[in-house]
């Protein structure tokens, strides 16, 4: 009697541990299976391939998706994909074969190939979807261009250029192209030249110049919307423009010292002049040293005209204001012409200088420096 007891207990012990190496064993192969990243899926598998009604079913354990495609026949190419549906019904997988379609792209100047599988499509199909295979023998997809770029990774502006629709079916060989388009601010310069405004002058000899104020070059700017289509320009539009006015250069030109006179003011019509070009008509001569200035545009003298050449400055005690007279150089070389007295000046008032002849410009008063002239007083 005792010894049965212990026999059972013997069997029973065995059980126990044939039952904990099963469990062990059991673990072990499900934990291989996993550290090995292999896919194990229910016993049955039911195959369909994109766009057939045909279901494979095929009863597997411990096989991979692959594996279970390869028992099927379908062919499966290494851009093809697939899609795991776990028990659509108990103890049932499904498995949906999804074959690559070649999308041939022209991007940013070069041509790339995108695979394109059923399982991009982003919003399925509510209608039956038709065959994956056209009359044509064309493999269609129910993928959209857009939804296809999308899972590729290829971004379309909204001011890109598609030559096909996006929303329309990628099929095998499909060819597309995406013109890249961008905007951009240009300014476009066109400079304008100056122009050279001549004083003459009898300081310089005939011909020869000298820059009193330099010139500037005016600048017209026009601003502009490009549009470029894959970096080439396509459309401008004039928005609008700027411009800053040439600045005219100044130059003295000389003419000798016999055929120009600085004096602007117009010689009365009865001054008559001899043959060596001194007048006939004048009461008396006055001799002495002469200065030169010049001054700002507008100025006036001290008699209130205006400051222009042919106003000269005296010693009103001397010379009244509003006295007429024809200057010349004492050696006949230089001829300042007909003057009227209207201003006066420190120098003159000491008695250092005779007349103060003015000019346009500084760099032509220094240019006359100081001269002996002969003042003949007009009658």
């Amino acid at each position: 009697m005792q010894t049965e007891q212990i026999a059972r207990q013997r069997v029973f012990c065995r059980k126990r541990w044939l039952g904990k190496v099963f469990l062990t064993l059991l673990l072990g192969v499900a934990a291989f299976w996993l550290m090995t990243g292999v896919t194990q899926i229910s016993s049955r598998v039911d195959v369909q391939e994109e766009g057939t009604d045909t279901v494979y079913t095929v009863y597997a354990v411990q096989m991979t998706p692959e594996e279970i495609i390869a028992k099927t026949g379908i062919p499966f190419g290494p851009n093809d994909r697939y899609t795991i549906e776990e028990e659509v019904s108990p103890g049932i997988t499904m498995l949906h074969v999804y074959h690559s379609v070649d999308l041939y792209l022209t991007v940013d100047g070069k041509t790339v190939t995108l695979p394109v599988t059923g399982d991009m499509q982003k919003e399925k199909e509510t209608e039956e979807l038709p065959p994956a295979d056209t009359a044509e023998g064309v493999r269609r997809t129910q993928v959209s261009l857009a939804d296809a770029l999308d899972a590729n990774g290829i971004l379309v502006g909204e001011r890109d250029i598609v030559s096909l629709p996006l929303t329309e079916k990628v099929y095998h060989g499909m060819q597309v192209t995406i013109q890249r388009v961008s905007t951009q601010r240009t300014a476009v310069e066109t400079e304008k030249s100056f122009d050279i405004e001549y004083k003459y002058t009898p300081l310089l000899a005939e011909g020869e110049t000298q820059v009193l104020r330099e010139g500037k070059t005016g600048l017209l700017t026009r601003y502009y919307e490009d549009t470029l289509v894959d970096g080439v320009l396509s459309d401008r539009v004039f928005l609008d423009a700027t411009y800053e006015e040439p600045v005219n250069q100044i130059e003295l030109l000389g003419v000798g010292p016999s055929s120009y006179i600085p004096s602007t003011l117009e010689a009365p019509e009865w001054l008559e002049f001899d043959e060596n070009g001194i007048p006939l008509n004048y009461s008396k001569v006055l001799s002495g040293r002469a200065a030169a200035y010049s001054a700002y545009d507008g100025a006036k003298t001290a008699s209130g005209r205006d400051a222009i050449p042919g106003h000269i400055a005296v010693n009103p005690e001397i010379i009244p204001y509003g006295t007429e007279m024809y200057i010349v150089s004492q050696d006949g070389s230089y001829v300042y012409g007909y003057a009227i007295a209207a201003d006066t000046g420190t120098a003159l008032m000491d008695g250092l200088i005779i007349a103060d002849l003015y000019f346009n410009s500084y760099e032509e008063s220094c240019q006359f420096g100081i001269k002996d002239i002969d003042i003949y007083i007009l009658e």
